[in-house]
């Protein structure tokens, strides 16, 4: 066993028995590498990353790939959920270099840490012929190497100063971002742009915002028409819930099969939406799914959410997820498999084959390809079967069963800070929608595991696992954790969550907050061998923790009443304006608080003995109410949120105050009122 063994990373143990030196991310494998003059293999993955098992099977487990690394470099593994900011880095210098990245990423570092050369995935001989020229090129050319290392640090640093550069921001990147994404709309099977696709949440529900406030059909087409396609498609778990991360093809049929937490909250979040727009029973029993596979399968006893599953199992991908024919004539009788075969296409060979190449590769790392057999999926149905429907509930009922014995992939269990927030606001934002007391409970358990078991002298910390909490939290932890406290208390009215809200924001602004430059830096800049200090605001699979604050901070700031921190989200907005307004599709979440910032919006205080029932009359909690805040008038938090003071009830009536910028209107108990008002005022 390597030095690997020592860590609570799923990933980094996996290598625990690589012959391969490995030495996690940290100052005894710089200082080795300066004291023996040998540059640093990096290599970044993640517990459930495939081809990250098909590298390690490939490589990082042979002895003749094991002995250069060991004899050449300093071998270094790094787990990019644990450590976001050494990912950052590497991920931007590899793109810069090739234009591409992605994971398993590898680089070569010089012993001070800067990339002079990376890439992805390499099948074996290629690798070999690669570390081969690699520590060629280091003992014949180091100076050449180093000045090159320079030169790439030099330009990240100059990439990162242009996006600093301050501009007066407007409402054109929204209109730009709906161009963009109605340009690349498949209206044939529904998302953006060909294969492979991934599930574009963020993208949905800014489009949701942009399409009310331009009263646009096109963008509403486009937001049902991909929510329909991902809901009918392979992507979605149709037995045990959820989504996977992704699909290889363009019709949302065969998906890359892992499942991440992130995926799930972000899309529960854009299907509530979807079903506050619509009123379909379709994206209710999404929703509904989704998060009974969360609590059932991803939710720690002690409350927390694990991270995700593999999409291995058997050292086959996909293998729990599929079913052949001969198995289902085993599980249904023939009565039952012509009801089901009525619900999913499903075919004797087979509905989809694995890419030669790809199987060439996964053989060649010991793993195996599933052979003759089906994804479920519905998509030439003309509408979602759903659990509501007795007969189609016990088929899929009798399919759990049979996959409950079935070798369950890999789960990655650490608790990532950043992804519990997305999915405790998920839940919350759930119940209020949907009124599933059951949500709102699990979200409050995993807020109060992560406040209290992941924090450490007041600060939040990143991860937890097998009762240990490591690193100091990074800005989209401190950003995801405010965002799902945010809805909490919105789903609750419970005066603690709002606290603990405006707490974190307050710790976020003295850790990472640039006083000279303005926006937040990505970490807190306490570990030297990170050589940057970014500021992330571009959004990919999560959103970014400068685009997703913004958004909080605009909350926030409503219900607080507080104009210098939304002079924080202002700042944000101009530091990116220039970049907003040339490529408006990289920004989904920061177009959810430009789009906020650009119209009016409401804080709704509720005088209520009962405000949480109240918030339930119909229309109200369903209602797409995307430019207002709802609170509780509270005296408990008046210090925090001067609004909520001197509002009663008046001899027991619930009263509705309707409040802009802290001024409020006479209050009302005409619940009708309130509800038209929110709908039909204008937000430009």
């Amino acid at each position: 066993m390597n030095r690997l063994s020592q860590e609570i990373s799923p990933y980094l143990l996996q290598h625990a028995h690589n012959p391969v030196d490995w030495y996690p991310w940290g100052e005894e494998a710089f200082a080795r590498a300066r004291q023996e003059n040998k540059p640093i293999f990096l290599s970044i993955g993640y517990a459930t990353c495939h081809w990250c098992h098909v590298m390690e099977g490939d490589s990082f487990e042979k002895e003749d790939v094991a002995a250069i690394l060991n004899q050449y470099f300093v071998p270094v593994k790094v787990d990019r959920e644990e450590r976001p900011d050494v990912d950052a880095i590497y991920m931007r210098a590899v793109q810069a270099m090739n234009q591409r990245g992605g994971w398993p990423l590898s680089a070569a570092l010089t012993p001070e840490g800067k990339p002079f050369w990376g890439g992805t995935f390499f099948p074996r001989e290629q690798f070999k012929q690669i570390l081969g020229r690699l520590a060629e090129v280091w003992k014949n050319k180091q100076q050449d190497i180093e000045d090159s290392a320079f030169e790439l640090m030099e330009h990240l640093k100059m990439v990162e100063d242009e996006v600093s550069q301050e501009k007066d921001f407007d409402t054109r990147p929204l209109k730009g971002f709906l161009e963009r994404e109605l340009k690349a709309y498949d209206p044939e099977w529904g998302g953006f742009g060909s294969a492979p696709k991934f599930p574009p949440a963020m993208a949905l529900m800014a489009l949701l915002r942009i399409a009310r406030n331009e009263d646009d059909e096109r963008a509403r087409e486009a937001v049902i028409g991909t929510l329909d396609g991902m809901a009918r498609g392979g992507m979605r778990d149709h037995v045990g819930g959820g989504f996977h991360r992704y699909s290889v093809d363009a019709t949302w049929l065969v998906p890359h099969f892992e499942k991440m937490l992130y995926d799930n909250a972000l899309l529960t979040l854009a299907y509530a939406e979807g079903y506050q727009i619509t009123r379909s029973d379709d994206y209710r029993d999404v929703v509904a799914t989704t998060l009974y596979y969360v609590m059932h399968d991803m939710q720690s006893p002690e409350g927390g959410y694990y991270s995700a599953e593999d999409a291995d199992s058997e050292k086959t991908e996909g293998k729990f997820y599929v079913w052949s024919m001969d198995e289902l004539k085993q599980i249904f009788n023939p009565e039952e498999l012509e009801q089901f075969r009525g619900y999913f296409e499903v075919k004797d060979e087979g509905n989809f084959h694995v890419d030669q190449r790809v199987e060439e590769l996964e053989q060649a790392a010991g793993l195996k390809a599933v052979q003759r057999a089906n994804i479920l999926h519905q998509q030439k149905r003309p509408r979602l079967a759903t659990m509501a429907d007795p007969i189609y509930r016990d088929l899929i009922e009798k399919l759990q069963k049979v996959r409950e014995k079935r070798v369950r992939p890999l789960r990655d269990d650490k608790v990532l800070a950043a992804w519990n927030g997305l999915m405790i606001g998920a839940m919350a934002k759930a119940h209020k929608v949907f009124g599933e007391i059951a949500w709102l409970q699990s979200a409050q358990r995993a807020a109060d595991f992560v406040l209290t078991r992941m924090r450490k002298d007041g600060r939040l910390q990143r991860s937890h696992r097998a009762g240990q909490t490591r690193f100091n939290a990074y800005l989209e932890d401190y950003a995801g954790m405010i965002f799902g406290l945010i809805e909490l208390y919105e789903a609750s009215f419970d005066a603690k969550w709002l606290r603990a809200a405006i707490e974190l924001q307050n710790k976020q602004d003295e850790l990472f907050w640039d006083e000279l430059g303005g926006a937040y830096f990505d970490h807190d800049g306490e570990d030297g061998t990170v050589l940057l200090r970014g500021k992330d605001f571009l959004d990919n699979a999560t959103p970014a923790g400068n685009s997703l604050s913004a958004w909080n901070i605009l909350r926030l700031s409503a219900m607080s009443g507080s104009l210098e921190r939304e002079a924080k989200a202002e700042q944000i907005l101009r530091k990116t304006a220039d970049l907003m307004q040339r490529f408006p599709g990289s920004f989904p979440m920061l177009m959810l608080a430009l789009d906020w910032i650009s119209g009016q919006h409401w804080e709704v205080v509720i005088a209520s003995e009962h405000p949480e029932k109240d918030l339930r009359w119909p229309e109200l909690s369903p209602a797409f109410t995307p430019h207002a805040v709802f609170l509780k008038a509270d005296e408990s938090l008046a210090d925090l949120c001067p609004n909520l003071s001197g509002k009663d009830t008046r001899g027991g009536r619930t009263l509705y105050y309707l409040c802009e910028k802290g001024s409020c209107q006479q209050p009302t108990d005409d619940a009708e009122l309130v509800r038209s008002m929110l709908r039909d005022s204008p937000t430009r």
